[in-house]
């Protein structure tokens, strides 16, 4: 045999040997599309029950068991009575656009800063409530609505009192 032939058919069983190759990695891929394209139900069974079975959230869990704030936190009427008052300030904000012309809360009239007061002494109030109900109060941060009423009420806090304190300390109250 010539050493030219020995060469070309190492060459030519190499190349058979990479066909085969080929085509089980391509068998290798489809198997990988097809477990893409269907996921295992065992496992989306076995998620589906992890799911269901896992408990709802309840910020409660993270209340005092006793106490008065715990109490007034969890009655269905302080949860009932902040929609309702809610809904009210919805509808007050939208009076205060259309008909109060001034500028701040100090120089307008007397009902427009009678509302603004009432209001934020209800919401700080209700943040006050929630707030002493969590037996740690770090967890207060696990909260997103808690949070959320933190940021509202601490912007509303700063606009209504913080300002009008800042007002009249600086003279600005007077009528100058």
């Amino acid at each position: 045999m010539w050493p030219f032939a020995a060469i070309s058919e190492r060459n030519a069983n190499r190349d058979k040997m990479e066909d085969e190759t080929e085509e089980d990695s391509e068998v290798g891929r489809a198997d990988a599309n097809r477990q893409m394209l269907f996921p295992d139900a065992k496992a989306m069974k076995e998620h589906m029950r992890a799911q269901m079975t896992k408990p709802e959230y309840d910020v409660g869990n993270y209340y005092h068991n006793t106490g008065f704030c715990q109490w007034i936190a969890r009655h269905s009427m302080f949860e009932k009575s902040t929609l309702v008052v809610i809904a009210a300030n919805a509808v007050w904000i939208a009076v205060d656009t259309d008909y109060n012309k001034a500028e701040v809360l100090l120089t307008a009239r007397p009902i427009f800063q009678l509302a603004e007061h009432a209001f934020c002494m209800y919401f700080t109030f209700e943040w006050t409530m929630r707030f002493c109900a969590f037996r740690n109060k770090c967890d207060c941060r696990k909260d997103a609505w808690f949070v959320f009423d933190s940021m509202l009420v601490g912007t509303m806090v700063i606009e209504t009192w913080m300002m009008t304190l800042f007002l009249l300390m600086m003279g600005a109250g007077s009528g100058g």
